[in-house]
């Protein structure tokens, strides 16, 4: 049982290790700290991590929607999760806006006061979660699972969205993010225990041999197709080939983290990618103003050095929040979950 447990947490903790890293990457290159010797490596450093490691959250992130509605019923689990999600996202958006403004350098993009309440324009990486929200409302209200008219017609319609705007990132709720609808209904429909119980049956070189043959697909799609992530814009328009293999080289290298996720949870000493996924939560909120404040300081420091960065502030952008984390929760400030408060007060409604 405890593979099967830690295989989610594992690929959770991959996936936000790569998050932390892709931004730290982009940020680099934003602030002016890329050089010439590196440029080569820019654009396919950066394809190569939003190829998967956004799918692959929001894969996950459905994994456990008809689990809980099972448990707490479909009004009750709605409830909870738009009171969740909505408090995190309002009060991160409020935090990381209010840094930027205080803290000149320690971010590449310009903001005003005004931003504060803009909350239809999501900052930085907070348009997950109005995305997670929107994603999940769609799929409990159609009942995705259903193996009804409207079910396949719910799904039908996600695929068609997928693939119209593939490529596609605008800047305001309901407009970023919407190729990974299919990758979160999929999640939804596959469930938690039915993927548990599929690769515990699995030997492990069974699941070593679909990894493999996962990586070589979206390695030969990416390196020999024009293939597109899904949330990155492209130059140009996007064409129905790099669409086309823009999903193989997504759902290949998905299924090719899942399958070394569960690979790792066999092997002893990976529990520590297991704890960095079960905490992706605070890192995912934090990371963006820790290592936006520690760039500013090292900018200031007169620190060059494209490898420098990318490690220092990758390490730093995982590490910090997970502190700042276990010292909110020993001091009851409530800034990554829900206050209690709340909680009793809607109870009582």
């Amino acid at each position: 049982m405890k593979n099967r447990d830690m295989t989610i947490d594992i690929a959770k903790g991959i996936a936000i290790i790569a998050i932390v890293l892709g931004h730290v990457h982009r940020g680099i290159w934003a602030s002016g700290l890329g050089t010439y010797s590196v440029l080569w490596f820019k654009v396919p450093f950066d394809h190569f991590l939003y190829f998967w490691h956004l799918s692959v959250f929001a894969f996950l992130s459905g994994l456990f929607v008809q689990q809980s509605i099972t448990k707490y019923g479909t009004l009750e689990y709605l409830r909870s999760r738009v009171i969740l999600i909505f408090y995190l996202y309002t009060l991160w958006q409020v935090l990381q806006i209010g840094v930027k403004l205080l803290l000149p350098g320690g971010s590449n993009s310009s903001s005003s006061w005004s931003d504060l309440y803009k909350l239809w324009v999501p900052e930085g990486q907070l348009w997950f979660f109005p995305w997670l929200l929107l994603a999940t409302v769609y799929s409990v209200l159609l009942k995705v699972w259903a193996k009804n008219i409207l079910g396949y017609t719910a799904i039908f319609i996600a695929v068609v969205l997928a693939f119209l705007s593939w490529g596609w990132f605008d800047k305001y709720i309901g407009t970023q993010g919407l190729p990974l609808l299919i990758f979160f209904i999929l999640g939804v429909n596959i469930g938690f225990k039915r993927l548990s119980n599929f690769l515990q049956a699995l030997k492990t070189f069974q699941i070593l041999g679909i990894t493999i043959a996962g990586f070589a697909i979206f390695l030969i799609f990416f390196f020999l197709t024009p293939a597109v992530p899904p949330t990155v814009y492209p130059e140009n328009a996007v064409g129905y080939d790099q669409v086309l293999a823009g999903f193989v080289a997504c759902i290949s290298a998905t299924c090719a983290i899942i399958g070394l996720a569960c690979v790792l949870a066999r092997i002893p000493g990976s529990e520590w990618i297991a704890y960095l996924g079960k905490q992706s939560l605070p890192i995912f909120l934090a990371h963006i103003i820790v290592i936006g404040a520690v760039r500013s300081i090292m900018m200031r420091s007169h620190i060059t050095g494209y490898g420098i960065y990318l490690v220092v502030l990758t390490v730093v952008g995982v590490v910090v929040p997970l502190g700042m984390y276990i010292i909110a929760k020993r001091l009851r400030i409530p800034i990554f979950e829900v206050p209690a408060s709340i909680h009793k007060h809607l109870a009582k409604r």
